[in-house]
């Protein structure tokens, strides 16, 4: 296989996902989605903590967050106080810190993600 045909299959490979994920986002309400864009920050920027816990290290605005999630800035925070009163998340300060990532994957409902 060329370098152009590889680059190519890997482009159309990384459309297909980034489609799938964007189908899956119209499907789901928005602590689903929240909880899912948790977790591919996790993959993405997460960094374990030795107390426990994953920290998301990313400099992302609440108002940024929503804007992608494509809901309104009060609705996020009020998601992320939910999520901090079931004990899925801490959040220090702009932190997110994920303290049970199980119950996040069952809020995302990844069976609709993947």
């Amino acid at each position: 296989m060329s370098v152009a045909n590889y680059s190519l299959f890997s482009l159309a490979k990384d459309l297909g996902v980034s489609e799938k994920k964007i189908l899956s986002f119209s499907h789901q309400n928005v602590r689903e989605r929240l909880a899912a864009m948790i977790l591919m920050l996790v993959d993405s920027h997460g960094v374990e903590l030795e107390e426990g816990g994953i920290l998301i290290k990313i400099d992302l605005s609440r108002e940024d967050m929503a804007s992608l999630l494509g809901m309104a800035p009060e609705i996020l925070i009020r998601c992320l106080s939910e999520f901090k009163d079931e004990k899925s998340v801490r959040l220090e300060k702009k932190m997110i810190i994920v303290i049970d990532l199980t119950k996040i994957h069952k809020l995302a409902n990844e069976a609709v993600i993947l």
